[in-house]
C-alpha cells in the first residue's frame, strides 16, 4: 500500500499548522511558569527552560518535609478530582440539553406519513379444544387411505 500511504501522510502545510499550535502551546506554559516570551524564544529553548525550572522545583520538594508534601499532594489531586468532576458533569449536562433540544423539534415536526400497504392484524388460527379427537380424524383418514 504505496497509495494509500501518502494519501494519509500528513502535507507541508499540515506540518507547519501543528508546529505552530505546539509552539503556540508551550509558550503559553511558558508564560504561566513566569517567564517573559516578549523576545519570541524559540520552542526547543523554551522547554530547555522549563526543564531546568522543572529540576530546580523538583529539587526543592526533596527538602520540604515529607508530611507537608504528602498534604499538599493530596489537596491538589483532590482539587483536580473536583474540577474533572465539575467538567463532567457540564459535558453531560450539554449533551442533555441538546438531546431535549432535538426532542423539542421532533414534536414540532408534523407526524410522518407511513408509506406503503397498511400492516394488518393476522388472526391466530382457531385450535381444536380436544387434540385426540384431532388425533383420531387423522387415524380414520389413515385407515380410509
Amino acid at each position: 500500500g504505496g497509495v494509500n500511504d501518502a494519501a494519509n501522510a500528513p502535507t507541508q502545510a499540515q506540518k507547519e499548522k501543528l508546529l505552530a499550535d505546539l509552539n503556540a502551546k508551550v509558550a503559553q506554559v511558558y508564560e504561566e511558569c513566569g517567564f517573559d516570551s516578549a523576545s519570541k524564544p524559540s520552542t526547543l529553548f523554551m522547554l530547555s527552560q522549563l526543564e531546568s525550572k522543572l529540576e530546580v522545583l523538583l529539587a526543592e520538594i526533596e527538602m520540604m518535609p515529607q508530611d507537608y508534601v504528602i498534604k499538599a499532594e493530596k489537596e491538589k489531586e483532590k482539587r483536580r478530582r473536583e474540577r474533572k468532576r465539575e467538567e463532567q458533569q457540564a459535558l453531560q449536562e450539554q449533551l442533555q440539553e441538546e438531546r431535549n433540544r432535538r426532542a423539542v423539534e421532533r414534536s414540532l415536526q408534523a407526524p410522518k406519513k407511513r408509506v406503503g400497504r397498511q400492516l394488518m392484524f393476522r388472526s391466530k388460527p382457531n385450535r381444536h379444544e380436544n387434540k385426540r379427537s384431532g388425533d383420531e380424524n387423522r387415524g380414520n383418514k389413515d385407515n380410509n387411505d
